[in-house]
């Protein structure tokens, strides 16, 4: 599951916009919106381009990317 907000945070603190994140992909933005939001997959060549134009440590990418479904209580 794709945390978005944990994204949103890495995007801020790096001074970037959605825009330049789906420009760097090569991407509509409107097709990054559906990958954050969950209705497509981000590829594994995207999750890593990301992680190179954000500067994430690996960790960070997984936290994003890979994030657990927290349970309902």
């Amino acid at each position: 599951m794709f945390d978005k907000t944990l994204f949103l945070y890495h995007v801020a603190r790096k001074n970037m916009t959605l825009g330049a994140i789906s420009t760097m992909l090569d991407i509509n933005p409107a097709t990054l919106t559906r990958k954050m939001s969950g209705e497509s997959d981000f590829t594994r060549d995207e999750v890593q381009r990301i992680r190179k134009f954000l500067d994430l440590s690996v960790m960070d990418a997984d936290k994003i990317f890979f994030a657990e479904e927290l349970a309902q209580t």
